[in-house]
């Protein structure tokens, strides 16, 4: 009992006294409050959450691409593909000189109105294909259209076309340093009259088509006309 205990002195004894009485085993053990119980978060509603935010991402891309994509591939059909090319032909002449996009950009573009064009008049889909499909289906739908023009003048609209899309195909895809020229260099604005030069010769082309057959057709009903006349 006397270990226990803390003799007094100055102003101290009180302090002393009741931590000795706290620590005095006669006065017995307090119960500890027991630990709170941890429950680990629940996570799967926030997986939910991220994974329709991922999926309302991508989703938001795939709008994206599409919508800009439309831009160029869904014109109005009122127009006739010459017209329509010009319209487009001209918004990317006034896109050049304000400088609205790079050179990449206006590559891309070119060469979908290019294939656009091709898409409209001969109802193949050039706009999904790659440069290389796009020729292999224009060269039998430039070779089947009848007329009284040669052949060469047909491979050489195509080899023209070849060699355009191929250039705007590479300028579209070509890395930093493999840039040459911007948007306002010679090449592009060459490369934009190559696109009206090619449609405009495709445009002939398809004229003298509608005429030979029209011609064939006449020509038809006029010997269909004669030998029903002989046989009366």
């Amino acid at each position: 009992e006397a270990g226990s205990r803390i003799v007094r002195s100055g102003g101290t004894g009180s302090v002393a006294d009741s931590v000795t009485r706290a620590l005095d085993a006669r006065d017995g053990f307090f119960d500890l409050k027991p630990a709170p119980k941890f429950y680990p978060p629940d996570y799967s509603l926030l997986w939910i959450l991220l994974t329709l935010f991922v999926l309302s991402l991508l989703l938001f891309l795939v709008l994206m691409v599409r919508k800009r994509r439309q831009k160029v591939r869904t014109p109005d059909t009122a127009l006739p593909p010459l017209v329509w090319l010009g319209q487009e032909l001209d918004r990317l002449k006034a896109a050049q000189t304000e400088q609205r996009m790079d050179a990449r950009a206006f590559a891309s573009e070119l060469s979908l109105t290019l294939r656009g064009y091709f898409e409209r008049t001969f109802a193949f889909p050039a706009t999904d294909r790659t440069v290389t499909e796009t020729i292999e289906l224009l060269a039998p739908t430039l070779s089947q259209l009848p007329g009284q023009d040669t052949t060469d003048s047909r491979q050489s609209t195509l080899k023209e076309t070849r060699a355009l899309l191929r250039f705007l195909e590479r300028t579209a895809f070509a890395g930093r340093n493999e840039m040459f020229f911007t948007i306002n260099s010679e090449e592009l604005s060459t490369a934009l009259e190559k696109c009206r030069a090619i449609a405009n010769s495709i445009e002939q082309l398809t004229k003298e088509a509608t005429a030979s057959v029209e011609a064939a057709i006449s020509g038809a009903q006029d010997d269909s006309g004669r030998v029903n006349d002989a046989l009366r």
